[in-house]
């Protein structure tokens, strides 16, 4: 119940963020993986419009269709090698992340007093080193891949609805801010 009652320390979080950029290759190639894969999201509706238009209209011109379908092809092929990317590159910072906090935290463990371990149980601190530890980086490394992929795709989603039709996004801005508000 004590912990529950704990505030957000802000320290604790950024101590965790210090660790995790020891990794800083791994963290630059999961940021660009995630950040390219979102524009690649965006991209394909754009080109299903692009088909949708050329190939199903009233009179189809299949003329670029070979090209389309290469693109289309390059397209998918990037997009999963980027999520294998992330993916491979998220686990590594959270793998990374775990295991130095666990280390932090068993060096600490090895200062405490006897009296410590008197009052404390020991399924008590085995719980907090492994599956917490577990948790925290979890946290911090996943946390980073949705929260850079939802910021991408909604800014570029506007983008895109702006320059398609400025008046459509507008209203668009003007639904989502309501909406917003009532949360």
């Amino acid at each position: 119940d004590d912990d529950k009652k704990q505030k957000l320390d802000i320290g604790i979080w950024k101590k965790i963020l210090k660790i995790m950029i020891r990794n800083k290759k791994d963290i630059i190639i999961l940021l660009i993986a995630v950040f390219v894969n979102s524009l690649i999201d965006i991209s394909f509706p754009l080109m299903n419009s692009y088909a949708i238009e050329h190939y199903f209209g009233e009179n189809p011109d299949y003329s670029t269709r070979f090209i389309f379908c290469i693109m289309y092809f390059i397209m998918a092929v990037m997009m999963g090698v980027c999520v294998w990317l992330f993916i491979r590159c998220a686990a590594k910072v959270e793998e990374s992340t775990t295991y130095e906090i666990r280390r932090q935290t068993f060096d600490r463990l090895q200062k405490l007093s006897f009296s410590y371990y008197d009052t404390t149980s020991s399924g008590w601190v085995m719980a907090r080193m492994t599956s917490d530890t577990r948790r925290l980086a979890s946290i911090v490394s996943w946390g980073v891949v949705d929260v850079l992929w939802g910021v991408v795709l909604m800014v570029g989603t506007l983008l895109v609805t702006i320059v398609i039709n400025w008046r459509l996004s507008i209203v668009l801005l003007v639904i989502v801010h309501v909406l917003y508000s009532f949360l």
